[in-house]
């Protein structure tokens, strides 16, 4: 009965660990004009850092005039400077784009 209440303790932990650390969405949005595209690590899951001209602001709360995001750059995604961009972040990091 101790096991049970050990793996039911650790199933709930982890349950509630990837709930709000892993699906809680995009929290910020803007569309703007890429300006600069840089390799910030490479390996097995290189890394870029995209840096907008933010030309308007579509979901939460984006303030700044300038904006740098990451993300996983290995695959299909590819950012051009100076064409405009819809992107969702979460905590600076890539979740969702689309071309405008």
């Amino acid at each position: 009965m101790k096991h049970f209440f050990v793996i039911f303790a650790a199933t709930t932990f982890f349950h509630y660990f990837f709930l709000t650390n892993f699906t809680t969405g995009s929290t910020e949005g803007f569309t703007g004009e890429v300006k600069q595209v840089n390799e910030i690590e490479k390996g097995l899951f290189p890394k870029a850092e995209i840096s907008f001209e933010v030309l308007e602001s579509v979901h939460g709360n984006v303030i700044k005039e300038k904006r740098t995001i990451k993300m996983v750059h290995d695959g299909p995604i590819e950012f051009k400077v100076g064409k405009t961009y819809s992107v969702k972040t979460h905590n600076d990091w890539l979740c969702a784009f689309s071309k405008s």
